[in-house]
């Protein structure tokens, strides 16, 4: 934990429920850990949540594209992303520390520390997303000009 960060979270967390038989045997030290944002690594969350709770075994971080719950939104091309993680802990105390810190919901506030170069690279992506503003500009006005006529 970083103290002193300006960035703070309220994760969401609940006991893994395996589907998986595979996963099974591991299901009983698993937390799934949610509402995370997208600049959040997994290196981030084992040193979080093992100075808080005990060694972690490790961390499995997931993005996931969402479509937009409004009709507008689709049509707009919004897309979501959903980020969660499986925390396995090497123990399955480690987890129920974990869980009675949570009031069986919500963790208390995680601090992680900012990477620069995560959110930099983030932003150049996202960047991208939007379109050139002269070009955008300049269709608008030819929209507008067709519309005012």
């Amino acid at each position: 934990l970083a103290a002193g960060s300006p960035v703070t979270r309220t994760l969401l967390v609940k006991k893994h429920e395996a589907r998986d038989p595979a996963e099974k045997q591991s299901a009983a030290r698993t937390l799934f850990v949610t509402h995370l944002d997208g600049f959040v690594t997994e290196d981030q969350l084992q040193r979080c949540f093992s100075t808080g709770f005990g060694p972690v075994e490790k961390v499995e971080l997931k993005l996931v594209e969402k479509k937009a719950p409004k009709a507008e939104q689709r049509a707009d091309h919004v897309k979501l992303h959903v980020v969660f993680a499986r925390v396995v802990f090497k123990d399955t105390s480690s987890l129920q520390k974990a869980l009675e810190a949570a009031t069986g919901r919500i963790t208390p506030h995680a601090v992680l520390p900012c990477p620069a170069p995560v959110i930099k690279e983030s932003m150049r992506r996202r960047k991208s997303v939007y379109r050139d503003p002269v070009e955008l500009r300049s269709e608008i006005d030819a929209w507008m000009a067709g519309y005012d006529e």
